[in-house]
């Protein structure tokens, strides 16, 4: 059997990246997170091999969504100078966040997931067994109009409103997994349950426009997520279906970054530094899909 259906989905949550760079108790530290708050769309396709007694024996699934709206939310900059540094360029220690902003965001999301299940255990409702499966994630940002905070002695040289754009960032996930699945049949409804774990490779692009400054990374760790499923046949054939899941990301790595023009904090230009990175995400995502049966076998 073949299922064809398009699915519609909701994302929430973040993704960031999080440097450090520290000689002794000296060093800075800075975090940007990213709202992953948008819709989207794509095809939702799904090939089935039962056995005699109709119970789903393999399946290949895959999809491919890509958002219908800018999204929204707001990038969130933080960044921490140790005491030391504050005293050097202020004379006074100053602990804690020392500048911080907010920025409007644009998004284009892109999600393709492909997996395969293997069923070993079935009974007359219920069925288990292990599936794997390889997910991609492109989240594409471009941030406009910063309003920025300075604390304590950087409040007089780091408040105040940039219009336009600041910076254009890019990460892509590429995430291989493997779990348990388990589902549950009664009459015309069908639930589900994925539970699965595996290894991460994040990359990302950070270009500071305003500060003629690009930052690349390549991290990698674990990653994991929970998804639940319930069906509703109206026919044998159509049927739709409601899915919620929760997805975390944990990566670390090191980031290269360097000044492309010459400016203030690099007058020569072509400056750069090697510096501790970690790139994580949590999201949750719901969705609805709508989709049509098509049986080969009499």
């Amino acid at each position: 059997m073949t299922d064809i259906g398009i699915k519609s989905s909701y994302i929430s949550g973040y993704t960031l990246y999080h440097i450090s760079y520290y000689e002794g108790s000296s060093g800075i530290e800075s975090e940007l997170e990213f709202p992953l708050k948008t819709y989207l769309i794509g095809p939702e396709v799904a090939i089935i091999y039962r056995d005699s007694r109709g119970k789903d024996r393999a399946r290949l699934s895959f999809e491919l969504l890509t958002n219908i709206d800018n999204g929204s939310g707001r990038l969130k900059d933080s960044d921490w100078l140790s005491d030391d540094i504050d005293i050097a360029l202020y004379g006074v220690a100053h602990p804690g966040k020392d500048i911080y902003s907010e920025s409007d965001i644009e998004l284009k999301a892109t999600v393709f997931d492909i997996n395969m299940f293997g069923s070993l255990y079935s009974s007359q409702r219920f069925t288990a067994g292990p599936f794997l499966g390889y997910r991609y994630q492109d989240f594409r940002f471009i941030a406009r109009n910063v309003n920025q905070i300075g604390y304590g002695p950087y409040s007089s040289d780091y408040t105040g409103f940039i219009p336009g754009e600041a910076l254009h960032y890019e990460v892509r996930y590429n995430f291989l997994y493997g779990g348990i699945n388990s589902e549950y049949s009664s009459g015309s409804f069908n639930a589900g349950l994925m539970v699965a774990l595996g290894y991460v490779l994040a990359e990302d692009r950070d270009d500071h426009i305003l500060r003629y400054k690009l930052a690349e990374a390549e991290t990698d760790g674990l990653g994991g997520f929970v998804k639940a499923n319930v069906s509703y046949f109206f026919t044998s054939s159509l049927f739709l279906k409601a899915e919620g899941q929760y997805l975390k990301f944990h990566t670390k790595g090191t980031q290269h970054q360097y000044f492309y023009r010459a400016t203030k904090e690099c007058p020569s230009g072509g400056c750069d530094a090697y510096v501790s990175d970690r790139i994580d995400s949590g999201q949750w995502s719901f969705s609805l899909s709508v989709s049509y049966r098509f049986r080969y076998l009499p």
